[in-house]
């Protein structure tokens, strides 16, 4: 017993390590993966599992559905909201023959610290190649860069407000986890060669702003002020920063435009065959 609490924990992480390594799976999936052979091992349907979990130990409904779908984003939500990992870590480690091994939860909260954590604090998985073939995404191989680094932190890859903030977020991370203050510091510095209209000094409170998603669409001189604090003062690599941010921001612009078209065109039911032609 006491040799396998002392070895537990360190066999369970070599086996998640080897079957999802952090360079191709994120904390979601590790921990998705853990939670999944924890429930396996425990053998219950899901009625029993339900009626254990809610019945017997009190774990709050929707922690158990959480754990139940796989769904770790709102697994992450229930359990801030009902007392965080010691709710979960009773869920397996007690009664109804829902019991999990030593090592099994040692490496799920090692995973669940991990989602637990502001994002940028967390480990960051790059985007890369091996990635999106294990998650059966098509890529192009002439485009896609082949440093996982650089293709992180590629506008170029960006398509939503989301993907773009996660780039700038990745970007951040390469430039050395800067704070926002020494990100609108830096900022203050207009390289040559750009257009002065759009590369401006910003503070603090706008920098911040940067990274939410707001419904007109990424602020194009906030944003290029955040990237030329992260250390981007190449005019190219600028101007592909502001290429992103328009494109984006019209697309938000257009989507409104053309959801209201479709709704004033409305839906008819097939007539028929017409009466004339019968």
């Amino acid at each position: 017993m006491g040799e396998h609490a002392a070895r537990g924990p360190e066999l369970t992480k070599t086996i998640l390590d080897q079957t999802h390594p952090l360079s191709e799976f994120s904390c979601e999936d590790r921990l998705r993966a853990v939670l999944f052979h924890m429930r396996a091992r425990a053998g219950a349907d899901e009625n029993t599992f339900r009626r254990t979990s809610t019945v017997d130990l009190g774990i709050p409904e929707p922690v158990v559905s959480a754990v139940v779908h796989g769904d770790i984003h709102a697994l992450r939500a229930a359990t801030k909201d009902h007392g965080r990992w010691p709710i979960l870590a009773s869920l397996f480690a007690y009664g109804g023959g829902l019991a999990a091994d030593y090592g099994s939860l040692a490496a799920a909260l090692a995973e669940y610290e991990e989602i637990m954590m502001p994002v940028a604090d967390r480990r960051l998985l790059p985007v890369s190649r091996t990635m999106l073939e294990r998650r059966g995404y098509a890529h192009s191989a002439e485009s896609f860069l082949e440093d996982p680094t650089e293709a992180a932190t590629d506008p170029r890859q960006a398509r939503t407000h989301l993907e773009l903030i996660e780039a700038l977020e990745c970007l951040r991370i390469r430039a050395g986890n800067p704070s926002l203050r020494e990100i609108a510091d830096r900022s203050a510095h207009i390289p040559k060669g750009v257009d002065p209209t759009k590369h401006e000094h910003r503070s603090y409170n706008t920098i911040n702003k940067v990274l939410k998603a707001e419904a007109g669409g990424p602020p194009l001189i906030p944003v290029l002020a955040f990237v030329r604090g992260c250390g981007v003062t190449d005019p190219e690599q600028l101007a592909a920063w502001e290429a992103v941010c328009t494109r984006i921001a019209i697309a938000k612009r257009k989507a409104p435009a053309s959801r209201k078209a479709g709704d004033q065109q409305g839906w008819r039911a097939p007539s028929g065959p017409n009466p004339s032609m019968a």
